[in-house]
């Protein structure tokens, strides 16, 4: 029930958070709306998934369980060999899982800037995220897969070959088990994009342009605080 409840809360947020997509440049609700004119699946598994999430939980109440829930994430680097910059560090990978957690513990300095009227909603989700240990079939890992891009140009927001390795992309781990999180660069400035529910599994997870992710390195003002990452999981 407390899943549902993040859930519902999230599916919540996502919504008012559409209001500033634009400005930030996210492309997810883009995509979305692609997938359900296109893909008549897709289309039933979100709307059946919303349907047992709004089913289950009326309101916004919080959840007093105190459990909490530890997301291994998986961040798939995507780079072209003639922009070292794309091949970003295993710290500046680590400075976005270190602002995620904060963010979703409501550690962040600037939750302060909340407006008055939702202050009252501000919480510790409960929700944290750390870097995968074991890959899908047991082996040590550091959470981090490279994979050097060998055609020209970057990627459009509907563009499968992120999600293959056949193609030049990373195939997505089991996402039960991962958050996947694929890097790289997106053509038209475009800052980053989710998967709803409902998605297909090859495609599940968040893909971020290597400008807009981390504190530091290659991430390029305003741009640089992690924040891009922490909305698009949001969605």
């Amino acid at each position: 029930m407390r899943l549902l409840r993040i859930s519902f809360t999230l599916f919540f947020l996502c919504i008012l958070q559409n209001a500033f997509s634009q400005e930030r440049n996210c492309k997810a609700f883009e995509v979305h709306e692609s997938l359900m004119n296109s893909d008549p699946a897709y289309r039933m598994a979100y709307t059946n998934q919303l349907k047992q999430v709004l089913k289950s939980e009326t309101d916004l109440r919080i959840a007093t369980n105190d459990t909490l829930y530890t997301i291994p994430v998986v961040v798939h680097i995507l780079y072209h060999s003639s922009v070292p910059a794309e091949n970003i560090s295993n710290n500046q990978i680590q400075t976005q899982i270190d602002v995620l957690n904060e963010d979703y513990a409501a550690l962040n300095a600037n939750v302060l800037d909340v407006p008055d009227a939702w202050k009252n909603l501000i919480t510790d989700s409960k929700i944290r995220f750390k870097l995968a240990t074991r890959d899908p079939l047991g082996n040590y890992t550091n959470g981090i897969t490279r994979s050097e891009v060998t055609f020209s140009g970057a990627f459009s927001i509907l563009d499968p070959r992120i999600f293959s390795s056949a193609s030049g992309g990373y195939d997505a781990w089991d996402t039960q088990k991962y958050l996947n999180i694929w890097v790289c660069e997106l053509e038209n400035s475009i800052l980053g994009f989710a998967a709803f529910p409902g998605s297909n599994p090859s495609t599940d997870g968040v893909v971020i342009n290597y400008k807009a992710f981390g504190r530091y390195g290659s991430a390029v003002k305003p741009y640089n605080v992690g924040r891009t990452t922490t909305h698009e999981v949001g969605h």
